[in-house]
């Protein structure tokens, strides 16, 4: 049994003793600003909103078995500090407007520390946002962590710091560069963007023809990875 609410639905209905032992919710384009009645379903491990209009994640939080979460589209959200209070978070996938994210323009939070309490966190997806202290380090306080993806520019000590904390964690902006379509109009080698919101360039850069360049981001960004 799954709890779906979606477009169509003008009115929630209380659910029956038996309708309150779904494990599963899929909430999509429901029209509403209260998500009260989530708290009759305190069994759901697996919820899937879209297009939340709440201004907050409270509604959340009688949710304690919940273990995969995702929310595509929470415009009014800023404070993630409810999830904090959800021990058996395991997946969490949180997306913006793709309108914004795919063109760089990034919804801002509080911070993301709020996550580093999750500590159960094996897969995190936070795709078109960024915190407005700036720090990706938080996360790094993960102790299960196996895949991350973030979107935003984060400094190259920032960056190579947590992935000397974490080197098995799968994720595209914990290495010094990353590979990307193209190829270099004279020699024909694969393209690199370097990663770091302070790294030399932000252009793509050939292995070959860049190659003093390349080593010298390689080479500080090892250095802050002693730090």
């Amino acid at each position: 049994m799954q709890l779906i609410l979606g477009h169509n639905d003008q009115d929630y209905t209380p659910p029956t003793k038996a309708e309150k032992a779904v494990q599963s919710a899929r909430i999509i384009n429901f029209k509403t600003n209260d998500y009260s009645f989530l708290g009759f379903y305190p069994n759901i491990k697996d919820l899937v909103i879209q297009n939340y209009r709440g201004r907050d994640l409270e509604p959340l939080l009688p949710l304690h078995k919940l273990e995969h979460l995702q929310i595509h589209t929470a415009p009014k959200v800023t404070d993630w500090s409810p999830l904090s209070r959800l021990p058996r978070l395991a997946v969490v996938q949180m997306s913006s407007a793709p309108g914004n994210w795919l063109y760089g323009k990034n919804q801002v939070v509080i911070s993301f520390l709020p996550l580093a309490q999750c500590r159960q966190l094996e897969t995190l997806v936070l795709q078109g946002y960024v915190p407005r202290d700036r720090s990706l380090l938080p996360l790094a306080a993960l102790p299960k962590l196996k895949y991350l993806s973030v979107d935003g520019d984060y400094p190259i000590r920032q960056l190579a710091r947590f992935a000397a904390l974490h080197p098995d964690i799968t994720c595209a902006l914990l290495k010094p560069y990353r590979l990307i379509d193209g190829r270099c109009k004279k020699c024909r080698a694969g393209l690199y963007v370097l990663n770091g919101s302070d790294a030399e360039t932000r252009r793509p850069v050939c292995p070959v023809c860049h190659a003093a360049r390349l080593h010298a981001h390689i080479s500080k960004w090892k250095e802050c990875q002693k730090k």
